[in-house]
């Protein structure tokens, strides 16, 4: 406590990093600098913005942290700006979720809600091309299932679903839809996997590539939501029961999740 009896003391003004964070991402989000670019160097990005390296060095890490920039070591390295790449940025996107303590319920209920925008906007997109790369997914799926690998198949249905977003061609939904399955996948991976409920997501994925193929749509996104609507309850089930035992909700950790690098 302070003598006044104040828990904080008054803040002064922006410190350094934070000015020289506020100008980079203004000049990347006004296209000053693009996808792709190099920054300065940390001496002569320090001379221009007139501070020490140290206010430069922390910039850049909070930046790379973000997403915004990222940093190469060696040859031919340096500070880069991110190139637009939503996988780069789902994490972020993961993380503000986590740091809201969202619930698992409420997760679930956010993919129904999306997914459903999803697949009524790439019913209005979808091309001969993005209907065989969905076939070829759920036939991967499928022979992963009969291999016994649960984490590459449960990979694959999530990829699925990316794929609709991408579909979708909308950055907003792609994101947001990326972020929901990040979390959730650290359920989806230890679900019971019966067979009916495996044959049922397979039958389900296939009966919605047919009807996109068909041009419906709004059946598309009702099998959809039929079918993850049934899953929803079996993760909400879960995280109950792991909350009775006292068990932390596993998606606000970074650890047992499906990684993105088994697809």
């Amino acid at each position: 406590m302070t003598e006044t009896g104040s828990l904080f003391r008054p803040l002064g003004e922006k410190s350094l990093y934070q000015r020289v964070v506020d100008q980079i991402r203004v000049a990347i989000f006004r296209g000053e600098l693009k996808p792709g670019d190099q920054l300065p160097s940390e001496p002569e990005l320090a001379r221009q913005l007139e501070v020490g390296r140290s206010a430069v060095r922390e910039a850049i890490r909070i930046l790379e942290s973000i997403g915004l920039l990222t940093v190469k070591r060696g040859h031919g390295g340096g500070t880069f700006v991110q190139k637009r790449d939503m996988n780069s940025l789902v994490p972020v996107v993961a993380d503000i979720l986590r740091l809201a303590l969202v619930e698992v319920s409420q997760l679930t209920r956010t993919r129904v809600l999306l997914e459903g925008l999803v697949i009524k906007e790439a019913a209005q997109r979808i091309t001969r091309e993005d209907i065989k790369i969905l076939r070829q997914n759920v036939d991967l799926a499928e022979s992963y299932y009969r291999q016994g690998d649960v984490e590459k198949r449960v990979a694959e249905n999530l990829e699925f679903h990316k794929q609709l977003a991408r579909i979708a061609d909308n950055p907003v939904l792609e994101l947001n839809v990326g972020a929901v399955l990040k979390l959730l996948s650290y359920y989806l991976a230890t679900i019971p996997p019966s067979p009916e409920m495996v044959e049922a997501t397979l039958s389900g994925h296939r009966r919605v590539v047919d009807l996109l193929e068909q041009g419906r749509g709004e059946e598309a996104a009702s099998v959809n939501a039929e079918h993850m609507e049934s899953v929803s309850r079996k993760l909400v089930k879960l995280a109950e029961k792991e909350a009775e035992m006292g068990m932390p909700a596993r998606h606000l950790f970074d650890q047992g999740g499906i990684d993105d690098k088994a697809v």
